[in-house]
This record gives C-alpha cells, structure tokens and sequence, in this order.
C-alpha cells in the first residue's frame, strides 16, 4: 500500500527508519516502523571499551589544558556494534525494509583524513576500526568539549571585524569547540596533521562515508551550523 505524506511524497507503508544519535560517551539507535508503530533500540557505551583508555568524562586524558579529544576507532567501533545489535533485533528484513537513515551529532567533533581511497571498505577482513583508522591524520577526533582555542576565536573575529560581522557571514560565531575554531587550534598546535590532511570531517559524517564508500559524503545542515565557516 503506497500513500502521499503531508508534502507530497510517496510513503511506503512496508517503510522502516533508522537513527543514529552520537553522543560523548557512546551511540544510541532507534529503528522504526510508522505502520506498526513498531520500535527497537540498541545502545553502545564507550565504556564498554576500556582498553581505549577514555576517562569518566568520555575523553582521552588531556595534552594540554582544554584539549578535549576522542579516538575516531571508538567512534567506528560503537557504530559496527550498535548496528550488529539493531540486526540482531529486527533481523535481516527489518534491515532490508530501512528506506531513510538519519544521524544526529550531538557529539559535534572534527576527524583528519589522510586518505580518501575507502576500497578497504569492500574487503571482510577486520573492524572497521583496523580498516579506516589507518586512513586519519590523526587518530583522535577533537570534539564539543574542546576550549584550548580562545585565541583562535579572537583572532578569527578580529580578522572579520566584530562578532556581528562574524556572524552575518558564518550564521554564528566561532565558539572555541566549533569546527573552524578547532581546525585553527590545530594548524597551530599540530601542523603536521593539518598539513597531511586531505579531507576534515564531522564525526556525524563518518556514518555516511562508510555507507556509501564516499569521502565527499555531504555534511547536514544542522551539523554544517556547528562549525562557524
């Protein structure tokens, strides 16, 4: 049965959806189905991976003060196990029925890509943490929590005159844990990433690279009003 949704499009009654919502100290997921009303969810803690090495407050011990950084393996590890467990509830069918997949970033962070060749991808063998780790940077993602780069939003709202200015231009202002502030705080503090980078990516993204196999995976407009550029 195929009926018009509310803005014309088609909705197929047989239709599943699938979230994804990243958060900083794990992932959680939702799958539905509106004809049903069926619902199942699954949740990854990244304390379930203590070998990474994350404190309480879901991050690697900090560098320097306000450095606030997460490894993009964590990330990857959490997204292969949420969605084993999300299949092991639905099965295969409630897989194959998933029309749309949305992704939520709350956990807004920044991922260096040295590497944009993903053919890793269409081999079995390995995580997907072994498979793409090796393709960053760096291995670790700055995220949200990040307030080492004070400077850096100074000089950049400097440069474009006052933060009104600044704002008129980018949507907002460039807070210190936003992604073009951070990605200043990184070209300062870590040249060499920066220079070896050949893509930057938000940690939302990632999900969508590893579904289509395409580093140029667009960024949504939510997460596009998250990095002041």
């Amino acid at each position: 049965v195929i009926r018009m949704r509310t803005n014309g499009s088609l909705f197929i009654d047989d239709d599943a959806f699938l979230s994804y919502d990243f958060g900083t100290k794990g992932i959680s997921l939702i799958w539905t189905r509106p004809k049903t009303a069926d619902m199942e969810q699954a949740e990854v803690n990244f304390s379930d991976y203590p070998s990474w090495g994350l404190t309480a407050e879901g991050i690697l011990p900090p560098e320097y003060e306000g450095m606030a950084h997460q490894p993009v393996g964590i990330q990857l590890a959490a997204i292969e196990e949420g969605t084993s467990r999300i299949r092991r509830q639905v099965g295969n069918l409630g897989m194959k029925m998933v029309k749309r997949i949305a992704v939520d970033g709350q956990q807004h962070g920044s991922t260096f890509w040295k590497s944009e060749d993903l053919s890793i991808l269409q081999t079995h063998h390995g995580s997907l943490a072994d498979r793409l780790v090796p393709l960053l940077a760096s291995p670790n993602a700055r995220i949200w929590m990040t307030s080492s780069s004070s400077a850096e939003r100074k000089m950049m709202t400097r440069h474009i005159g006052t933060i009104s200015d600044y704002v008129m231009i980018a949507g907002c202002q460039p807070f210190e844990r936003y992604t073009g502030t951070v990605i200043a705080d990184m070209i300062n503090r870590s040249p060499m990433v920066y220079n070896n980078a050949k893509h930057i990516r938000l940690i939302e993204q990632i999900l969508g690279i590893v579904a289509t196999g395409d580093m140029n995976y667009p960024m949504g407009w939510g997460g596009a009003c998250g990095t002041a550029l």
